[in-house]
């Protein structure tokens, strides 16, 4: 096409002038290629390539360190957004981002450079840049719009999750305590309410709870907002798949900390209201929180019948943990008996000859112990018939908890668009 032939044209010419660059027309260069992109595909993919190759090679490692805070976010997004991997390049940005005085960083530049560093995976360990600007998030936390709000917390909570990082309690704590925090929220795109809720739930998720820190820090306040501005928006039906299982795994991670469980009954309704467009993962995630947290919402029952009734049919298109979590959640909710139960056995073992000559295959099991702790086991292979049930090891008093200790396993990466790296 003619826009191909152009962006080529002109990631040509930005490649040969890649040693001429000052730091502004780095900044910008970079910038407009990154958010030209569609749907997250290059317009003319080898001319992008050549261009970022010439700029790693002769512009960032020359102009990075001395770029301002505007342009280290711009470069630092436009690098992350193409993919790019270089590690030199990822560490050049972060010295000079580093170096940045706290009062240059704008909400927006501090949002784009954190989840630029977050999500990059040049094998750089951005430890350095989020504790640089740690002070500036802290110093700007009552100027986060809400998209900021998300994306900060988001980051923060990724970066803490894939290295071993100290909680970020500072960033957290200042953000829960801004003024104003939940009309900015009531504002917001589910997508960004999603991710506040997932980094909360992902940091500071205890047994059911908010963990000690949690509730010091005020992060009740910050559910009770995400939770009154998600409600209306899930009755209204328009969350994605992925925003509505992620919202619902998160609140009932915190479900003992979590507000009234309007939000839980509202997802569950919208996820059984479309079952088949879930994805197997969005789909088992639900039907997990939902059986959690049967005791206190209404349609909990109601919500895991409909999705494994959905599951039943399409079986084979689930993965084993996501089949375990809705036999789990089935289990938990008093189903005996249920499609999905055959299902998944013969997802696992496919039928064979009448006349084959080997030893029957037992359905799926479910076993209840005295303590209503209920575990629902695949059979593969025959020693699994054999694990302790669930409850039995640490933090297990839970009903129905899963045998992973982490209730939020999922790193979803959430997009961020061009129109925010301001420019």
């Amino acid at each position: 096409s003619q826009d191909a032939a152009a962006f080529a044209a002109l990631a040509a010419r930005g490649a040969a002038a890649a040693r001429d660059l000052d730091a502004r027309s780095l900044a910008l260069l970079s910038w407009a290629f990154a958010a030209s992109r569609c749907g997250g595909r290059s317009l003319a993919p080898r001319g992008e390539d050549t261009l970022f190759e010439a700029l790693e090679a002769h512009a960032i490692p020359r102009l990075a360190r001395g770029l301002g805070a505007r342009d280290s976010a711009a470069l630092a997004w436009s690098l992350a957004t193409v993919g790019r991997a270089c590690r030199p390049a990822f560490e050049a940005v972060a010295a000079g981002a580093a170096r940045v005085p706290a009062a240059q960083w704008s909400p927006q530049a501090l949002a784009n450079v954190l989840w630029a560093f977050a999500t990059q995976r040049s094998g750089y360990g951005p430890g350095r840049v989020f504790d640089a600007l740690e002070d500036a998030v802290v110093a700007k936390a009552d100027a986060l719009a809400s998209r900021d709000v998300a994306t900060v917390l988001w980051a923060y909570a990724a970066r803490r999750r894939l290295s071993e990082a100290p909680r970020p309690d500072a960033v957290f704590g200042a953000v829960a305590r801004s003024p104003g925090l939940a009309a900015r929220l009531r504002g917001a795109s589910p997508q960004s309410l999603a991710n506040v809720a997932w980094a909360v739930a992902a940091l500071y998720a205890d047994g059911g709870g908010l963990d000690d820190a949690g509730r010091a820090l005020g992060l009740d306040a910050v559910l009770a907002a995400v939770a009154a501005a998600a409600a209306p928006v899930a009755r209204a039906r328009r969350l994605e798949a992925r925003q509505l299982a992620t919202l619902a795994r998160a609140f009932a991670a915190v479900r003992a900390d979590a507000p009234e469980p309007t939000l839980l009954g509202a997802l569950g309704r919208a996820a059984a209201a479309d079952a088949r467009a879930l994805s197997p993962l969005d789909a088992a995630m639900v039907a997990d929180a939902v059986s959690r947290c049967r005791a206190f919402v209404g349609n909990a029952d109601a919500v895991v019948a409909a999705l494994a009734a959905d599951a039943a049919d399409r079986a084979s298109d689930f993965d084993a943990q996501e089949r375990e979590d809705l036999c789990r959640a089935l289990a938990v909710c008093g189903f005996a008996d249920h499609a999905l139960f055959g299902a998944a056995a013969e997802a696992v073992f496919p039928r064979v000859a009448d006349d084959a000559k080997l030893l029957p295959v037992p359905t799926t099991a479910y076993a209840a112990n005295d303590t209503d702790r209920v575990t629902v086991l695949e059979v593969v292979p025959y020693d699994a018939m054999f694990l302790a049930p669930l409850g039995s090891g640490p933090g297990g008093g839970d009903a129905g908890a899963p045998r992973r200790d982490d209730p939020i396993r999922e790193l979803y990466v959430p997009p961020q668009d061009a129109d925010v790296a301001s420019l």
